[in-house]
């Protein structure tokens, strides 16, 4: 069973590329609003008002009924993949301007338009900037103060030059950065477009299978993300669960960290909690990336990265259970109508609202109501591992 949904770009994983238009500015600070993980920043698109999510592992986008808002031209169709593997053909688009605060000014921006869909309603914006969008700026991004800083054309003032790492190039500008995991190395994307920290590609994971740094805790099987070609409930992944007891990226040292391993269209992803732990400057015309830490020493991220053992996500006009880990009494497939004391039936649907219920939850552990219809309810007890 597929359905066609889209709900943030780390799905869109693309087969054509396109030029970036030009910037005539030369500096500009730009405060972002952090909403649900989300990097939201303001913006003018053809001269009105709006709002985007900045996903550095994503392409630039804009829904249906915000490209028409915006008098944005709608041109050809593209071949999308996505994560899972699926695809579909989307629409291509090109804004004539795209202003980022006071000085930023972008041209003839290409775009793909996406459906409109619940999720990017609930957050005020009219789509996603990918790299793409800032191939010719050095792009600051400092989640402590709460702002990106873009400069043009030169790099901010101070930065060790030493301590330059190299970006391999990319036809969409997508940073890949290097992380160390007991001694060997692994390029992964980086994106901010994913919530979480770590998630691994089945072939990475191979690579690491003798890397005494990582162990597997846990077996599951399902979808952890829906692309814009759906999911296939009855071809089920295999979901590893697996702890990286150390990795480092630019001299900083990470410790227990819980990551998910899935066949994946991609690469291994280090998702927007990097940004809780130091400022990161992404040299997009000289290819550079810099990290510069907000406190030296290892840190421990065991406790923040942990996940809960199902997988509840929006298909079609419901909610259901994607991916499970363990025997818990419930099916890829089946149908949640409750979270707590919370009823599912006619709520908006939304990943982020899920993910707000959950954050509600007592300690470790919450109750959920599944069942094929309303008739056959019962409540299963799921937890964090």
């Amino acid at each position: 069973m597929k359905k066609l949904l889209l709900y943030i770009s780390i799905l869109l994983l693309p087969v054509a590329a396109k030029a970036q238009g030009s910037i005539v500015s030369k500096h500009d600070t730009v405060r972002f609003e952090l909403v649900q993980n989300k990097i939201i920043i303001p913006a003018t698109l053809d001269g009105r008002a709006t709002r985007f999510i900045i996903d550095t592992g994503g392409r630039n986008l804009i829904t249906g009924d915000s490209a028409e808002y915006h008098n944005v031209e709608v041109t050809a169709r593209q071949l999308i993949s996505d994560v899972n593997s699926g695809s579909a053909s989307m629409f291509s688009a090109r804004a004539k301007e795209l202003q980022l605060g006071p000085g930023i000014h972008l041209e003839a921006v290409p775009m793909l338009v996406a459906p409109p869909n619940n999720f990017f309603r609930e957050l005020g914006v009219a789509g996603l900037l990918g790299s793409e969008a800032f191939s010719k700026v050095c792009l600051t991004i400092d989640k402590r103060a709460g702002h990106i800083v873009m400069s043009y054309p030169y790099r901010p003032r101070g930065l060790p030059k030493d301590d330059a790492m190299d970006i391999p190039p990319h036809k969409h500008w997508h940073p890949y950065i290097p992380i160390r995991i007991g001694g060997q190395e692994i390029h992964m994307l980086f994106d901010t477009g994913m919530d979480g920290f770590l998630n691994l590609t089945g072939s990475d994971f191979r690579k690491l299978a003798d890397n005494p740094f990582l162990s597997i805790d846990n077996e599951g099987y399902g979808f952890l993300n829906v692309g814009i070609g759906g999911i296939d409930a009855a071809q089920p992944e295999k979901i590893e669960l697996v702890r990286v007891a150390g990795m480092s990226f630019a001299g900083k040292c990470f410790e227990n960290v819980v990551a998910t391993s899935q066949k994946l269209g991609g690469n291994s992803i280090i998702g927007i909690g990097l940004l809780d732990y130091g400022r990161l400057v992404l040299d997009y015309p000289r290819a550079k990336i810099y990290f510069l830490p907000y406190e030296a020493g290892p840190t421990d991220l065991g406790e923040v990265t942990r996940i809960w053992n199902v997988k509840i996500m929006p298909i079609a006009d419901h909610f259901e259970i994607t991916a499970v880990f363990g025997d818990l009494g419930v099916e890829l497939g089946d149908r949640v109508w409750a979270i707590g004391e919370i009823q599912l039936e006619g709520a908006e649907l939304s990943e982020l609202y899920i993910n707000r219920l959950l954050g509600k939850c007592t300690g470790d552990i919450c109750q959920i109501t599944v069942g094929v219809d309303k008739d056959n309810l019962r409540v299963v007890t799921i937890r964090k591992l």
